[in-house]
């Protein structure tokens, strides 16, 4: 079976354009299987349950350039959500 995984969000100028693309490629082709990743925080945390939307929700943060002491915790995510993507795409296999 072929995966499209579609990743990205935040705001709805990214995430329903992906949802209208993914919905022509599978009137296309209806065996594909659509998944979709995206931040905790964003829109797509809201749409794509609404949906019924196969997707993953990461706890992804901005790098903040005002305040930079507020990135002190970002190296450490980010270690842990290249891991947790990581395993994510070893189960679903895109």
């Amino acid at each position: 079976m072929t995966t499209i995984l579609f990743a990205g969000g935040g705001t709805g100028g990214h995430l329903f354009p992906a949802l209208a693309i993914g919905a022509a490629v599978q009137s296309l082709e209806p065996t594909i299987r659509l998944l979709h990743a995206g931040a905790e925080r964003g829109i797509e945390a809201t749409v794509l349950p609404a949906r019924g939307v196969p997707h993953r929700l990461f706890p992804f943060q901005p790098l903040h350039r005002q305040a930079w002491w507020r990135n002190v915790r970002w190296p450490g995510l980010a270690v842990r959500l290249v891991r947790d993507v990581d395993a994510w795409l070893a189960e679903v296999e895109p």
